[in-house]
């Protein structure tokens, strides 16, 4: 509520095509509107759960959720949560639980929130509006440093996330889902989700608000995980 009044207070422009008036103009944020669908990586790596998005990692998506991460513009975490919250209802699952994949320790110490955080306590809030039961459950922790992901393709971010999480115990009556700002090779997804079943807990899904493809052999220069 506070970052939707300095809006209207502020002079603000649009975070994708500068537009005067909001962070986010009504005709971008059109392009945050639509269905989830599956977006599981090619080639998925091994133990990612099904993989929903709202939409691929271009355009208007891609500069919203860069300002809401990387220049902390809090504004866009509510149409963002409500991407988050479709491609969590894409899933089918009445009940849910979701896991946020946490921010590195260097990330928070930079920005000062869990940007993933933020936005699953806002799809947890819109998700419960349509009549799906949201809890949110930030049981996992990053316990060893972990290489910058950028430039990293498949098998390399893997090895570098290898055990990088831990999950302390989680109990649910709902559907356990992981969620993240961005998936693109599914490695910190699927490390997330191993942590996870560590502990006895299975993972139905992975959802987030964008998923990237990538070409066979491409590296994900400048892209999320």
């Amino acid at each position: 509520m506070l970052a939707e009044l300095i809006d209207l207070l502020v002079p603000q422009e649009c975070v994708h095509c500068s537009r005067p008036g909001r962070t986010l103009c009504s005709a971008c944020t059109e392009e945050l509107k639509g269905r989830g669908h599956r977006s599981d990586p090619t080639p998925s790596p091994a133990g990612l759960p099904p993989a929903f998005s709202l939409s691929e990692y271009s355009g208007v998506t891609r500069s919203a959720v860069l300002a809401h991460k990387e220049r902390g513009v809090r504004s866009l975490t509510r149409p963002l949560g409500w991407a988050l919250a479709r491609a969590v209802a894409a899933t089918g699952h009445g009940t849910v639980t979701l896991v946020p994949i946490p921010s590195s320790r260097k990330s928070r110490a930079t920005r000062g929130e869990d940007t993933v955080g933020l936005l699953a306590c806002r799809a947890a809030r819109d998700l419960s509006a349509i009549g799906v039961r949201a809890e949110v459950r930030p049981v996992l922790t990053q316990v060893r440093a972990r290489l910058d992901q950028a430039g990293l393709g498949q098998a390399a971010r893997t090895t570098n996330l290898l055990h990088a999480f831990v999950a302390t115990s989680l109990r649910s009556n709902g559907a356990v889902i992981l969620v993240d700002d961005v998936i693109t090779t599914g490695a910190t997804l699927a490390e997330g989700a191993r942590a996870l079943r560590a502990i006895g807990v299975r993972p139905v899904a992975v959802a987030t608000v964008a998923a990237t493809a990538l070409k066979k052999g491409e590296h994900s220069v400048g892209r999320p995980s």
